[in-house]
């Protein structure tokens, strides 16, 4: 059974504009093989480190949780990780959230070694898993973040996507004390309009679809994160169909970016990427395949590996970029 240390060192910040501060923190067990790189490495893709700073085995990352900015620390430790969050405020997050949230940053809603377990000796996935045994998904606090970068994402670079999301930061422009920009919640985005996105370069259909989420977002018509995104546990079967059939009906929302976002945001472990094009070049590399892997066909191949094809699809995108 893992335990969890959780401590408050709340202080008085010397600050007019932010006349009190609070600060949480707790210690996260990491399990056996943990690794790290799979977690910094995503974070550490914006080289500007705008809203997130990666340097040696240390994470802080700005955002905005409850409508305060915040900043998450997080220290890595041979056997444990120490988390701890920086409200310009107020706390806006109880004990059960931090660890959660915690969590969700370490990548701890997927169970690597169950997976890893069941598929080791898997005709065609065993040597993959085997050679990157402990792979782990990194993600993002918040559903809406991860739906924002998925839609960002859609059939462009993710160098121009870095640049994008970048550009969306440095607009809102959400400062936290300690120096971090914070991604933008929904009620930021919302404030928003298509020109002032349009200026940025994103597209006229991804400003529409971005604003569209925000918009009910903030009015309260999506609800994105409920208590599975925000505390301990991860989506569940029902949280996923729920919610890919409101994000399904908005113009814009494919299965690629619903899958992709409740992967990143919410910690669900059988998102099938098969939309995806480097799963499905990856796919066609590891079964030996003459001809591309039609969507059809990647969907029907990833069907074998429910409930875990989030992790799947993880594990083909390491192994293109392995080879690259």
């Amino acid at each position: 059974m893992r335990r969890y240390f959780f401590y408050d060192i709340t202080r008085a910040m010397p600050t007019k504009n932010i006349p009190r501060s609070t600060e949480f923190a707790c210690d996260i067990p990491l399990p056996k093989g943990f690794r790290l790189q799979d977690i910094l490495g995503f974070h550490a893709r914006d080289i500007t480190a705008l809203s997130e700073e990666v340097r040696d085995t240390r994470l802080r990352k700005a955002v905005v949780l409850k409508a305060m900015p915040c900043q998450i620390s997080i220290d890595f430790f041979t056997n444990y990780a120490t988390v701890k969050l920086h409200c310009d405020g107020r706390t806006a997050l109880t004990e059960a959230e931090l660890i959660g949230l915690g969590q969700r940053l370490l990548g701890l809603h997927f169970d690597t070694q169950k997976f890893e377990k069941k598929y080791a000796k898997d005709t065609h996935l065993g040597a993959l898993v085997q050679r990157q045994a402990g792979l782990n998904i990194a993600m993002v606090p918040t559903v809406f973040e991860a739906l924002v970068w998925a839609i960002t994402g859609q059939q462009i670079t993710v160098s121009f996507a870095i640049q994008l999301r970048h550009r969306l930061i440095e607009l809102t422009n959400i400062r936290h004390s300690q120096g971090l920009v914070c991604h933008p919640d929904a009620q930021a985005v919302a404030s928003l309009d298509a020109e002032q996105l349009g200026e940025l370069k994103f597209s006229r259909a991804k400003s529409a679809t971005i604003l569209r989420i925000a918009q009910m977002v903030n009015s309260g018509e999506l609800r994105l994160d409920s208590s599975t995104s925000s505390g301990d546990a991860p989506a569940s079967a029902q949280d996923y169909a729920a919610l890919s059939e409101q994000l399904l009906a908005i113009k814009g929302v494919g299965p690629w970016t619903v899958n992709y976002a409740m992967m990143r945001g919410a910690g669900y472990a059988d998102c099938s990427l098969h939309g995806d094009v480097v799963v499905r070049s990856a796919l066609q590399n590891l079964i030996g395949a003459q001809e591309k892997i039609s969507e059809v066909e990647a969907k029907a191949w990833l069907e074998n590996y429910a409930p875990w094809r989030s992790l799947v699809a993880a594990h083909l995108w390491a192994s293109k970029t392995l080879q690259a």
